[in-house]
């Protein structure tokens, strides 16, 4: 379901009336809001702690001489920094930095002028700081984090049937990939009023050329990001994916659209009507409908256990490989062999 197949199902459960003054479809704000909050109070957690894959990115950010401190990328879920890797330059292979933490970060910290290749990191709020400070504007650094949910936004795709409310047949798909060129880091998307628009503004309007950053989602499945926060120019229809990152997870097909902004929530399809159902529940108790919101608690807290249950394991057939310690490996034990 898109946002507004989402805002329908909610009229729906509630009964409520065409219309209503806080939530109905002519003015589905406040409808999407609540599906917003519901994203991201009831999913995000699950899907970061199963740390199975879903919502996993990454990201490149190269290392200035003398500056140990780096941000988080802000689309991070709270405490969904997965892993931190460093490359001595661009065409290097990449290790993993561990982290370090307490009066440990000291003895990798040293003076102002001892800097090196980094060899651990600390998380100092929403800083990565390197120990030591780098050496070199070369190195690159890769960081893997989970993403935090995008903002669900009026849809731009002819998808929503069954209310009256939008005509398929008028609506122009805006920002779908219709070929795709990795080594120009070029995406062609649908021609005419093809360029996506800036959903959450007042008035929507295009993203602006050389400005505004893009996200590029997937049109199934999950409808996770195919590349996340990217610099973007445009002539006609042809999209210049600006940055680093990586555009192998881009198929024919997905949508360009403006940054943190997206047509379906970022769950498998088979849960877009649990998405649905919890909102609901939030928008009955405002309206004091408490009985049939305990009804759609009931039945939402099920729901809710059987996608838990299927984040994890991924691999039905294989079980996880579990790494032992190096002195369990070498037969040391505290000195001892």
């Amino acid at each position: 379901m898109n946002t507004l197949e989402l805002c329908a199902q909610i009229t729906a459960n509630g009964f409520l009336p065409s219309n209503h003054p806080n939530f109905s479809l002519s003015n589905p704000t406040q409808l999407i809001k609540e599906l917003n909050g519901c994203v991201t109070q009831n999913f995000e957690r699950p899907v970061v702690n199963a740390r199975s894959g879903y919502w996993l990115k990454s990201t490149l950010v190269t290392t200035v001489a003398g500056r140990a401190r780096y941000p988080v990328p802000h689309r991070a879920a709270a405490g969904g920094l997965e892993r931190v890797e460093i490359a001595q330059s661009a065409t290097s292979a990449f290790a993993e930095l561990k982290e370090e933490s307490g009066t440990d970060t000291v003895t990798w910290e040293g003076d102002s002028a001892q800097r090196d290749l980094p060899r651990r990191f600390e998380l100092r709020g929403d800083q990565i700081h390197l120990l030591p400070t780098p050496d070199s504007s070369s190195y690159v650094l890769r960081l893997w984090y989970y993403l935090r949910p995008s903002q669900l936004a009026y849809p731009q795709s002819p998808t929503y049937t069954g209310v009256s409310l939008i005509d398929d047949a008028t609506v122009v798909t805006r920002g779908q990939v219709q070929s795709i060129n990795v080594g120009a880091r070029q995406v062609v998307v649908t021609g005419g009023a093809s360029i996506p628009f800036r959903m959450r503004k007042t008035a929507p309007s295009s993203i602006i050329s050389g400005v505004d950053r893009v996200d590029i989602v997937h049109s199934n499945g999950w409808h996770e990001l195919a590349l996340v926060d990217a610099p973007q120019t445009f002539s006609g229809s042809t999209i210049t994916i600006g940055g680093s990152d990586p555009l192998d997870d881009i198929v024919v097909g997905d949508y360009v659209r403006f940054a943190d902004e997206t047509d379906w929530p970022c769950v498998p399809t088979d849960f877009h009507r649990l998405v649905a159902d919890l909102a609901s529940m939030t928008v009955l108790v405002q309206l004091h409908m408490l009985e049939k919101a305990r009804a759609f608690g009931e039945k939402a807290s099920g729901d809710m256990d059987r996608f838990r249950d299927l984040l994890q394991p991924r691999v039905k057939n294989q079980l996880r490989s579990i790494p032992f310690p190096e002195h369990v490996l070498n037969g040391s034990f505290g000195g001892w062999r």
